[in-house]
């Protein structure tokens, strides 16, 4: 008997800690959400998208009157700030870094490449 008591209480633990996972992922999703209709209000803002081979996409909104990027990369919101390049993009922050030039795009992560999207020639 109190062997059923356990599993049962065992199974509800399991239950609410699982939900919470769940719901704790639907607000980071909405609030995601909300920031990028927020950011892409303004004219000057570009919003893209963009996969690479393995099917993984990274979403993007360029702010160009504030020289910032959003990206939204494997359900982290990431903020970048625009740097000097000779040609093409680049942002960075402390930990990630994009650049890139027409649809050629590399995502790098504390010096490692994250994400790397490359025009298709034919």
């Amino acid at each position: 008997m109190m062997k059923k008591v356990f599993l049962l209480i065992f199974a509800l633990l399991l239950a609410s800690v699982l939900l919470s996972c769940e719901n704790s992922k639907k607000k980071k999703e909405q609030k995601q959400e909300s920031l990028i209709e927020e950011v892409t209000e303004n004219e000057d803002v570009v919003k893209t998208s963009m996969t690479d081979q393995n099917g993984v996409t990274l979403e993007m909104v360029f702010d160009n009157l504030n020289n910032t990027a959003l990206l939204m990369f494997e359900g982290d919101t990431i903020r970048l700030v625009s740097q000097k390049p000779a040609s093409g993009i680049w942002y960075s922050n402390d930990t990630y870094e994009l650049r890139g030039k027409g649809d050629n795009v590399e995502l790098f992560k504390n010096g490692d490449l994250v994400f790397q999207h490359v025009e298709k020639t034919e």
